[in-house]
């Protein structure tokens, strides 16, 4: 259940991604921080009570945009409204679910998914990492301590951004040493 709700999990067991390498394995696995779906789950919960809350005015008024419903047309009105709030909330889940950053011992891969029909995949090898930076800018990003972290590369695509992470500073601090641990082990920054 803690993988369902975890946007920061360091060595996480039984994971796997899509393009995994033999004797690869998951360092750290980052999801926007749970305090960004407030927005969403705000509206879903407001969307969830509105057709309750209408029909509770419904009871207490004798106004004729009430009365004159017949009940077979009520039912299917709420039944769409309900599907339409089932897939709003479900989308925005697997949106924050499935869009993650990895951070394996070999490299940091992005990616990004966009409903069931477009992935976004960015991927640089350790060794190419020139620079890591986080920020935290905003009174609720400094209070619940997310923040993005940037990564610049000498690779094709030239930056990878980790938007909303928890933790950034532990994250640029963790991808750093294994940069640093990864170059030396290839014997320098020209590898």
């Amino acid at each position: 259940m803690s993988m369902l709700l975890s946007a920061f999990l360091e060595r996480p067991q039984s994971t796997k991604f899509y393009g995994e390498d033999e004797g690869e394995f998951i360092l750290l696995l980052l999801r926007r921080s749970l305090i960004t779906n407030i927005p969403w789950l705000v509206v879903s919960s407001l969307m969830f009570f509105a057709p309750m809350f209408l029909g509770s005015i419904a009871l207490f008024t004798d106004d004729p945009i009430f009365v004159s419903f017949p009940m077979d047309l009520t039912f299917v009105v709420i039944l769409a409204w309900y599907f339409f709030w089932f897939f709003y909330t479900f989308m925005n889940y697997m949106n924050w679910f499935y869009n993650v950053n990895i951070i394996t011992n070999r490299r940091i891969v992005d990616m990004d998914f966009t409903g069931f029909s477009q992935r976004n995949i960015t991927e640089a090898p350790l060794k190419s990492v020139e620079d890591v930076t986080h920020t935290i800018t905003g009174v609720v990003e400094v209070s619940f301590n997310f923040g993005n972290v940037i990564i610049q590369t000498a690779a094709e695509k030239r930056e990878l951004e980790f938007q909303e992470i928890p933790q950034p500073a532990r994250a640029a601090d963790i991808i750093s040493d294994l940069v640093a641990k990864s170059k030396q082990n290839t014997g320098g920054d020209d590898a």
